[in-house]
């Protein structure tokens, strides 16, 4: 549905919620340590990958 360029990243360990997580949960597991993982700071490597992609789409407006 995206028109011009697009990129997708599968990044290990990043949840539903993009905190990092171990191992893998039932729904009410997964409920819970969302619960908890709240507190935790977003996946580092997303941010990188957004960096990146702001770096090389940059304009000058």
């Amino acid at each position: 549905m995206v028109k011009g360029d697009s990129e997708w990243y599968i990044i290990p360990d990043m949840n539903h919620i993009l905190r990092r997580s171990e191992g893998t949960n039932t729904i009410l597991g997964a409920m819970k340590e969302f619960k908890s993982l709240m507190q935790q700071p977003i996946h580092q490597e997303l941010f990188n990958r957004l960096e990146d992609w702001l770096r090389r789409y940059q304009y000058d407006a």
